[in-house]
Formats: C-alpha cells, sequence, structure tokens
C-alpha cells in the first residue's frame, strides 16, 4: 500500500473527530455534517503524510500539530456571506448606530469597531465602506476595524479583497463603481478601504480575548453574526458576557437576527432601529439631578436614555407601523389581521408585552390561526412564562404541522423544560419538512434560515439531546 490508510468511518473515528473540532473551536458539528467531516480528516491524511486516523487523531491534539489543528478546523468552518449582509442591520448602522457613534467620538476622533467571524472579508469590508461615506474628514481620525476569524484560509482571501459577483448581489451599483476595481469578473476592493481593516486569527471559543494582546478592548461596536447560533448553551453564554467585557460603555453589539435572546444577553440593553434589533452595553449609571419642571415644551421631541446617555427619539417606521396596525385592530373587532402584524413587529423588536397582548387578541379573533398561537408562544417563551408558551406552541403546531418553525420553537422548548423525547419528535417532524432539497431554499420565507442552515441545526440540537448517533441520525 503506497498511501495512507483511510480507517476512519461514522463510527467512533469521527466522533471523537467530531468532539475534538467541538473542544477547539466551539463549533457543534451536526450529523449531516459527518460527510463534509470525513473529506476534512482524509484530506488532513494526505497533507500530513500519517498512516491512519489514529495517528493523525494523536496528533492533532499533540501540542507540535497545531498547526494542522489549525488547517483542520478551518476546513470545516468556512462561512457563505456577502456584503451588506442583512439590510435592516446596516440600515440601522448607516442611520443610527454609527452617526450617533461619530458624534459621541468626535472630540476624539477615535473608533474602535470589531467584525468577529469575519469569513472571506466581505462584513468588515463593508463596514469601512460606510465609514468612509459618513466620515467627509475620515483622514483626521483614528479608526481600527478589527476583522477576525478561527479560519486562516478565509482570512488570506480577505486579505486579498478580491470577488466574484455572487459578493455582491445586495450591492447599489455606486457602492460597487465607487470601493471597487473591476478586473475583469472580478472585483477587488479599493486601496483605501484595504487598508482600514486589519484582519487577525482568533478562536472565540477561547479564553484569550477580551485583551489587549488581541486588541478586544474599548470597543465601540462589534458584529458577532451568524456564530452562536452553531454553539451550545453554555458556550454561547460564556462568550455573550466576553462580548459585554470588550465593549465599551454605551457600545454596540449585532448579532443575527436568529441569535437574539434576552437569556444569553441579559446584561445588554435592547434597542430597536428600523426593524433591526441591537444589543447596547449600558454606562455606569448618572447620578440624577434635581429636575426644576415635569414638564416638556411644546414641540420639543421626546427622549429616551439608552445605556446611561440621551438620545433624540423620533418615531420610527416599525414603530409607528404597529400603532397604525393597533388603531386598526381597535376600530374593527372583527379585524384578526391587523393584530397579527402588530405582535409579529413587536415581537421582532422585543417588546414583549406588546408582543404578547396583540398576539393574545389575534388568537381570540381568530382562534384556528396557527401563526398567532405561534408568535404568542415566542414572546411567553421570551417572557419566562414557559408552561404557557408550551401550550400557544401545541396549539400552533397542531394547527399548522406543517410549519418548520414552529416545530423547531417547540422542540426547543420541551428540550429547556426537560422532555427530551418529546423535543426530539418536533426535531424529526421539523427535519421530514425541510427534506433533503435544495440547501439554499429559504424555509417558511425566513431570510435567515435557508433549509441547508437548518438541516444543520436540527442535527445539531438532536446530537444535544442524545449523543447516540444512531439516535441522533
Amino acid at each position: 500500500m503506497t498511501g495512507p490508510r483511510h480507517r476512519s468511518g461514522p463510527g467512533h473515528d469521527l466522533q471523537r473527530f467530531q468532539a475534538l473540532l467541538q473542544e477547539v473551536s466551539g463549533l457543534e458539528l451536526p450529523e449531516t455534517r459527518l460527510p463534509d467531516l470525513q473529506r476534512a480528516v482524509n484530506r488532513a491524511l494526505v497533507a500530513t503524510g500519517l498512516a491512519d486516523a489514529d495517528a493523525l487523531y494523536r496528533h492533532l491534539r499533540d501540542r507540535a500539530g497545531r498547526p494542522s489543528l489549525e488547517v483542520f478546523v478551518g476546513d470545516l468552518t468556512i462561512g457563505e456571506t456577502h456584503f451588506f449582509r442583512n439590510r435592516p442591520q446596516f440600515r440601522a448602522l448607516e442611520h443610527h448606530i454609527l452617526p450617533e457613534l461619530i458624534e459621541r467620538r468626535r472630540a476624539s476622533r477615535r473608533l474602535r469597531v470589531w467584525s468577529a467571524a469575519c469569513s472571506t472579508g466581505e462584513e468588515p469590508y463593508s463596514l469601512a465602506i460606510l465609514l468612509e461615506r459618513l466620515l467627509p474628514d475620515r483622514a483626521r481620525w483614528d479608526v481600527r476595524i478589527l476583522a477576525t476569524d478561527i479560519n486562516r484560509t478565509a482570512l488570506e482571501r480577505a486579505r486579498r479583497g478580491q470577488y466574484g459577483t455572487w459578493s455582491f448581489r445586495d450591492v447599489p451599483d455606486d457602492v460597487a463603481s465607487a470601493f471597487f476595481v473591476r478586473h475583469g469578473t472580478t472585483l477587488e476592493v479599493a486601496g483605501r478601504i484595504r487598508e482600514a481593516v486589519s484582519f487577525a486569527h482568533l478562536n472565540l471559543a477561547a479564553d484569550t480575548w477580551p485583551s489587549a494582546a488581541t486588541a478586544t478592548l474599548d470597543l465601540d461596536l462589534v458584529l458577532c453574526r451568524n456564530v452562536l447560533i452553531y454553539f451550545g448553551d453554555d458556550l454561547s453564554h460564556q462568550v455573550a458576557a466576553r462580548l459585554h467585557g470588550a465593549l465599551a460603555d454605551s457600545g454596540w453589539l449585532l448579532v443575527a437576527p436568529a441569535e437574539l435572546s434576552q437569556a444569553v444577553f441579559r446584561h445588554f440593553t435592547v434597542v430597536n432601529l428600523d426593524g433591526a434589533v441591537a444589543y447596547r452595553k449600558p454606562a455606569p449609571p448618572i447620578p440624577a439631578r434635581p429636575s426644576v419642571s415635569r414638564s416638556r415644551p411644546e414641540g420639543e421631541p421626546s427622549r429616551v436614555a439608552i445605556g446611561g446617555g440621551a438620545v433624540v427619539h423620533t418615531p420610527r417606521p416599525g414603530a409607528e407601523e404597529a400603532e397604525r396596525l393597533e388603531a386598526l385592530a381597535e376600530a374593527d373587532p372583527a379585524d384578526g389581521r391587523a393584530p397579527l402584524l402588530a405582535a409579529r413587529i413587536y415581537l421582532d423588536r422585543l417588546e414583549l408585552d406588546r408582543a404578547e397582548r396583540w398576539a393574545e387578541v389575534a388568537c381570540q379573533r381568530d382562534p384556528l390561526s396557527a401563526p398567532a398561537h405561534y408568535l404568542r408562544g415566542l414572546a411567553l417563551q421570551e417572557a419566562g412564562r414557559l408552561e404557557d408558551a408550551l401550550a400557544a406552541l401545541r396549539r400552533s403546531v397542531f394547527l399548522d404541522p406543517g410549519s418548520v418553525l414552529g416545530q423547531l420553537a417547540l422542540a426547543g422548548l420541551l428540550a429547556r423544560l426537560g422532555e427530551p423525547a418529546r423535543a426530539r419528535g418536533a426535531l424529526r417532524a421539523a427535519a421530514a419538512l425541510v427534506g433533503d432539497g435544495d440547501p439554499s431554499e429559504l424555509v417558511d420565507g425566513h431570510e435567515e434560515l435557508p433549509a441547508g442552515r437548518v438541516r444543520d441545526l436540527i442535527a445539531a440540537q438532536l446530537a444535544r439531546l442524545d449523543p447516540n448517533p444512531e439516535v441522533a441520525r
């Protein structure tokens, strides 16, 4: 035999490599990605020239095998992304978060931004483009954009700053022409934008940050999107606590919509911005000053305290639309759609009392509406009323057993309540609904949940409920 013996299979060998991946990166690789793991093991055997999976495993666990381990982990953590991904969040960055930071930091002209898990670089370059447009005196500012990832191969691609058309599917033509240089079918990031971003290797599952050594302290803004969704509960809470420590007082945090959680991010303030939910690190409380008047002069904009400071509060499209729907619902006691839509907006904004109230109205007016019971269940769960939430989600799934998101929500709550058998049943029902078709197809119309990702999440949750692959499969 002339080549290495690839003896690893779907049994013990892959399980231990799966456990190793979770240990060093925090990534809970689902059973559906075992073929990817097998291919990564095979590639690592070829690259290292080792004889078999046993030797490879020992090598990866040894200090001398650290470079090979990083390549192995990177082989399994390439993330799909594109410029200005998630338009509501980038609108919030452009119209609210970055202007507020610029105004607050105008005296020092210092901004610190971190794109955690930056993958191939589209996210930090998008941030650099926004700051270039928002800062006409950019040359006079000390702006540092840190971009990190665990995947060194992805980081090398990011440093090159060269992208195909697929990365620009959500980019206006004027942005592409102003900030990129075309080379045939490839667009290269302009030099001034590329120079604004510093790339570095960092493992979010490690305890090496926040620290001065990693430049992850006193940050004004952190984007950490589509990462925690693949971590277990314990690690998610640890990373959230570290993100809190990395931010300066009143600093901002953006996570993916599917990662929003009052339990995980309980130390942050929730801020609703034009249809996007952001988290903010509260500033230390400021002693109240005596007030000479409780009234507000007519015509003066109202102010709300966010993170210890006062910001001008103006009606936002989400709030205006919700209030319009409330008025419609009150005007027509038979209308079940308006309260349902209002509940959805309030839930997206994490205004749980209003979300639950209007979902309850929608349920009363249309008792057979599965979406109304689903939204009410989510609001009740976030509010900590788990038994009431369970009843609502069970009703939702009973009325619409074809809802993937309904089955997933029910499974998550059942697992939380200590009912693993029933949780597995709901997850298997969701898996059957998703099927094995096009991985890019959106599930239940949710833009952040393509079918491939949902299959990964289902498998990961099954594995957490029962690590036995015969049960989790």
